[in-house]
């Protein structure tokens, strides 16, 4: 399920709003593609996404990939990508047991700001 938060694609502020993924039951190599296919629309279609996801949701490598590929091409398209706060954990945890380096991860998944894929102003 894709939602848009607020009724405008822009803040007050002028920062995107962001619609919101809502990702629920396993995020393993068996649903991959669907939530590929489910994260590549949305960021077509809006410039900020925002992944909300169960901290209880099953979770393998595979959802890091798709998280990094995703960053790389937000970044490409001037576009907003975050993870809900309570999900960063898990995600940050993936990247450490499949041995990504910590400079990598910083990198890549900016925890501090709840975002990747953020370009810089």
């Amino acid at each position: 399920m894709v939602r848009a938060r607020g009724r405008r694609d822009v803040s007050d502020a002028g920062a995107p709003m962001p619609a919101v993924i809502c990702l629920d039951g396993p995020l393993t190599i068996g649903t991959a593609d669907p939530i590929r296919g489910r994260i590549l629309e949305a960021l077509g279609q809006h410039r900020a996404i925002e992944i909300d996801c169960a901290a209880d949701s099953e979770t393998d490598i595979s959802f890091v990939q798709i998280l990094i590929a995703t960053h790389i091409l937000a970044k490409q398209q001037d576009r907003l990508l975050t993870i809900s706060g309570r999900f960063q954990l898990i995600v940050r945890n993936l990247m450490e047991r499949a041995g990504l380096p910590g400079s990598f991860s910083s990198d890549v998944l900016s925890f501090d700001k709840a975002s990747i894929g953020k370009s810089a102003p």
